[in-house]
């Protein structure tokens, strides 16, 4: 769960820097359910049900190849782990890391997300991350704003999103 950030040698001493990993997403792999960080490095092979990591993303529909406690999780689409964490590290520092329940990466053309409050979100392909996110908030925003809990958000125009009610 330590990542080493940075070593800094004087001339009389050693300072290394650490950092703790935090577990973001839980995915299926093999019978076993691999909990990994945001980055996509394997923290936990579990054979608990999933109800013990409720808090984190559920993940379906990556292409593991390979799965090692303690390194990052290997795919045969080097893109979807990419997409993965850019996901989650824009989540995570635009705040809302917290609202995604699911993320669906069966189709990269077709990235879905599914948010803790029932809202479905159609991202699209993995092109304008930063900008589809900082949409889907906005809009989660506005239609909760309108008096709505519950539909599905399309940003895969981030420029013209749109909202459907269920």
């Amino acid at each position: 769960y330590l990542r080493c950030t940075l070593v800094d040698v004087q001339w009389d001493s050693v300072t290394i820097h650490i950092k703790e990993r935090v577990p973001a997403v839980y995915l299926h792999y093999n019978g076993l359910l691999i909990v990994m960080d945001n980055r996509g490095f394997v923290l936990e092979e579990s054979l608990e049900h999933e109800t013990a990591y409720q808090g984190l993303v559920h993940v379906i529909g990556m292409n593991v190849r390979r799965s090692a406690l303690g390194q990052t999780i290997a795919v045969t689409n080097k893109a979807q782990l990419e997409t993965l964490t850019q996901v989650l590290v824009e989540l995570k520092a635009m705040k809302g890391i917290d609202l995604l329940r699911e993320l669906d990466m069966t189709s990269m053309d077709s990235i879905y997300l599914a948010t803790r409050d029932g809202f479905d979100v159609r991202l699209g392909s993995e092109d304008s991350i930063h900008e589809k996110l900082r949409a889907f908030l906005i809009t989660r925003e506005r239609v909760i704003g309108m008096g709505h809990t519950t539909g599905t958000i399309d940003v895969t125009d981030p420029g013209r999103p749109t909202y459907s009610p269920d």
